[in-house]
């Protein structure tokens, strides 16, 4: 196992945790391979996204990571609804406000990992909203794509 597989665990990991002490939607760690149950409640999976050396924050003799992450939040339209709607729910863009600050709240990722939110090594934290289809249902969605910088993860040189 790589380092940076050990970063991106315990990142995901802590997102994950983060999530879920937001208290504002049931969270799993990772994407749902059949649609969730019908409810009034807004669900969210934190999945890996992609990621890339960083030859600028990297040294002589050591590599850095950039790893992005996706978060996904959704929560089902209500039945007998086929037109996408001209918004999207509040509950979906207050939870994915509330985990917009969760994520920026200070928090120990590791002492060689940091949030990158400005994409000064990568992409800057971004949001969007939209919709998507599961099995025959339609959801009102929103993702949220941060971005981490892990320092000196693989070694270059061997002395």
């Amino acid at each position: 196992m790589t380092v940076m597989v050990q970063h991106a665990r315990v990142i995901r990991r802590k997102l994950i945790d983060r999530c879920m002490s937001a208290g504002v939607a049931t969270v799993t760690g990772f994407e749902p391979a059949s649609a969730p149950a019908a409810n009034d409640r807004v669900h969210c999976a934190v999945v890996n996204g992609p990621g890339r050396t960083v030859p600028q924050a990297s040294s002589l003799a050591n590599s850095s990571v950039w790893q992005s992450f996706i978060i996904y939040l959704y929560l089902l339209l209500p039945l007998g609804q086929d037109q996408q709607q001209s918004m999207i729910d509040p509950k979906v863009s207050d939870a994915r406000d509330t985990l917009l600050d969760v994520i920026h709240n200070p928090i120990n990722y590791g002492s060689q990992v940091e949030l990158d939110p400005l994409g000064a090594y990568g992409e800057p934290i971004r949001w969007a909203p939209g919709y998507y289809e599961q099995e025959g249902s339609k959801y009102r969605a929103e993702t949220i794509t941060p971005g981490f910088v892990a320092w000196n993860v693989w070694e270059q040189v061997r002395t």
